[in-house]
This record gives structure tokens, C-alpha cells and sequence, in this order.
């Protein structure tokens, strides 16, 4: 499938895989939105200004996690306060993220992309979204993968939201960027699928394992990403253009790390992307 860009074939793939997830986990989020409504007395559904293009926003849709309004900005330290304990548990899972997949089904997103920026954002660094936003937003990418939770250890630390930005911006942003850049220049069904198998076992793993291991690289038969290094961007891109990746390891710190690492097949045929 190497080579496989057609926006046609991207287009069915969210069709197939977003319609059933939508349908199966329809009874999930109508339950989620009543506990909000319940628990939390907010309208349980929340929508984002965000933008599909340059200069077309569209609204995306999530379960509320939060008090108050939208600013942009990501969360940080600043907006812990205003996170409900209800919040906190959808968050973890990704379930605040579930509504999104009306987005995919109407065309706004797609499930595998960068994911969409604010107006502030783009009109701020046009240079760096007039490449990334070639390739339609999405519900995960390459850099949600890698910096989802280090960024939210990152940002816990900033108290303020003049600090969450001037963090966000400095180590955050260009550092995904870069993996939404390669992403746009080399996407392709086989790359979705991977991308999307990928998101699935970091946030089990992460959740059902947290106290053991953490996942913090993929491993390859030539060796280990580790998604923690500064140097991973590039070895994730051999990855995309040479052999196959066939087992992701679960990588743990030194401290919690066993005599022996547990690993787990992912299976074969990628190699034609």
C-alpha cells in the first residue's frame, strides 16, 4: 500500500471504521453525557471552534471535562481547578474524545491527522499550519502518539495561562509539528491503520498497566524507539520506509523495570505503505 495518498481511500477508512465505533459506543456516550448532566449539572456536550483549513473553521465536538469556557489553550496547571472528578475519567480514557467521531462521519475531521488547531494558533504560526493542515485534522496522529502525555506532564507544571502558552509553544508545538509535517508527506491507508493500532495499546497500556510499565517506544526487529529521546523523530521516519514493524515493546522506567521486557506481536505486512 505504500504510496496509497488518494483522499477517496482516506475518506472510505473513516467511513468503515467511524460508523460501527460510532454505533457501538452510542449507549457509552449517551451514558456519559447523563452522568455529566447529573453529576456535574453542565450541558454534557461541548463544542471547540477549531480549524479544518487555514481559513475554515468547524466546530469539534467533545464531552465537557471542564468548567467554565474555551481559551485555545491546552491544559495545564492553570486549568486544573476547573477539571470535574467526572472529567478526570474521561480524560483518561479518551472518552471525552468519542463525539468526535460525528465530526469524522460529516467530513470535519478524520480519524488519523494532526489535530486541529485554534484560529489563535494558525493566525499566529501560519507558516507552520499551511503544511500541516494539508492533510484533513484528526482524532490521533503521530504526534498525539508521542506527546499526548508528555505534554500534559509538561504543562502541569505552569500555573498560569500566560505560561501554559509560552510553554506550549517553546517545547511543545514545533516538536509535533514536525511529525505532522512527515505525516502529511507520507500518509497512506497501511500508515492510518498502524497509527490507529498504535493509539488503542498506548492508552490500555498506559491505563491498565500504569503502576508496571509505561509505553515509551515501539520496537522494530532492528531495535527500540524510544519515544521519550529527542532523536525518536527520525527513527520513527526510517520506520514509515524501511522494514516492517512486528512487536511493540513496553518500555519501563529503570527504576520499575523487570528482568525481562514483555512484548507483544503486532503482526506483518506494512511493509508495502
Amino acid at each position: 500500500m505504500r504510496n496509497i495518498k488518494a483522499p477517496n481511500l482516506k475518506r472510505l477508512l473513516d467511513l468503515c471504521v467511524a460508523l460501527p465505533m460510532l454505533l457501538a459506543c452510542g449507549p457509552l456516550i449517551v451514558t456519559c453525557a447523563v452522568l455529566i448532566a447529573v453529576c456535574d449539572r453542565h450541558s454534557p456536550f461541548f463544542g471547540a471552534i477549531r480549524m479544518r483549513t487555514m481559513d475554515e473553521p468547524f466546530t469539534m465536538w467533545k464531552l465537557r471535562t471542564m468548567r467554565g469556557v474555551d481559551d485555545g489553550l491546552p491544559t495545564g496547571g492553570s486549568k486544573v481547578h476547573l477539571m470535574t472528578a467526572l472529567g478526570r475519567f474521561l480524560r483518561r480514557w479518551r472518552l471525552d474524545e468519542l463525539p468526535q467521531l460525528w465530526n469524522v462521519l460529516i467530513g470535519d475531521m478524520s480519524l488519523v491527522g494532526p489535530r486541529p488547531p485554534t484560529r489563535l494558533m494558525v493566525r499566529n504560526f501560519p507558516e507552520l499550519f499551511s503544511q500541516t493542515l494539508k492533510s484533513p485534522p484528526g482524532i490521533t496522529g503521530l504526534g498525539t502518539i508521542k506527546y499526548t502525555h508528555r505534554e500534559a506532564r509538561v504543562l502541569g507544571s505552569a500555573r498560569t495561562s500566560a505560561e501554559v502558552e509560552r510553554v506550549y509553544r517553546r517545547d511543545i508545538l514545533p516538536k509535533k509539528m514536525r511529525l505532522d509535517r512527515f505525516y502529511a508527506d507520507r500518509q497512506s491507508v497501511g500508515c492510518d491503520l498502524w497509527i490507529l493500532w498504535q493509539t488503542a495499546r498506548v492508552i490500555l497500556a498506559l491505563n491498565v498497566a500504569a503502576d508496571r510499565a509505561r509505553v515509551a517506544g515501539l520496537c522494530r526487529n532492528c531495535g527500540t524507539i524510544d519515544l521519550r529521546s529527542e532523536h525518536s523523530d527520525a527513527r520513527i521516519s526510517r520506520l514509515f520506509i524501511r522494514r516492517p514493524l512486528d512487536r511493540v515493546k513496553v518500555v519501563k522506567p529503570l527504576a520499575a523495570r523487570h528482568n525481562s521486557d514483555k512484548s507483544y506481536p503486532i503482526g506483518r505486512g506494512l511493509e508495502h505503505w
